[in-house]
């Protein structure tokens, strides 16, 4: 027998609902909210409360923290009857990341680098994709404004 109907995998935060406010926002004025509220956020977390009470068994894997907004989180999904699964409180998450080597961690981070730039010199019209290679060069012309501004915004 399955202990569970549902497994939620997500974030796990707080919204901030601010109520009562006077009016909307206008730029160099400040408005204030004579109230506010710290609730459950995150679409899965919601989803996951919102199953758990229309009768589903609903487990949640997740990273909780360990200030106060992580106790609101884990105090509203245990409100809700949900078993979840935090991996912050028993280390998992750091003995995970800890395990990844340095020079591992850049190469990521700059392979994400490059395929933003790709995306971004693609879209301004500077290499094309339509080539029959990765990438391709385009005839770079005066008349390619998306283009221009690109290159001014790559030397600033």
């Amino acid at each position: 027998m399955k202990e569970f109907d549902i497994l939620a995998l997500g974030e796990l935060n707080v919204d901030l609902l601010l109520n009562r406010i006077a009016g909307f926002p206008e730029v160099g004025k400040e408005i204030f909210a004579e109230d506010m509220t710290l609730t459950l956020g995150s679409s899965t977390a919601i989803f996951a409360a919102n199953a758990s009470s229309l009768g589903a068994r609903v487990t949640f894997v997740g990273m909780i923290g360990k200030d106060q907004f992580g106790q609101l989180v884990r105090d509203s999904l245990k409100a809700r009857g949900i078993l979840f699964i935090i991996l912050s409180l028993c280390g998992v998450r750091e003995a995970i990341i800890k395990s990844i080597p340095d020079g591992l961690k850049k190469a990521v981070a700059v392979g994400i680098g490059l395929f933003i730039a790709i995306i971004g010199l693609v879209n301004a019209g500077i290499v094309s994709t339509e080539t029959g290679t990765t990438i391709g060069y385009v005839n770079f012309t005066m008349a390619n404004k998306t283009a221009i501004v690109a290159v001014i915004g790559l030397i600033i």
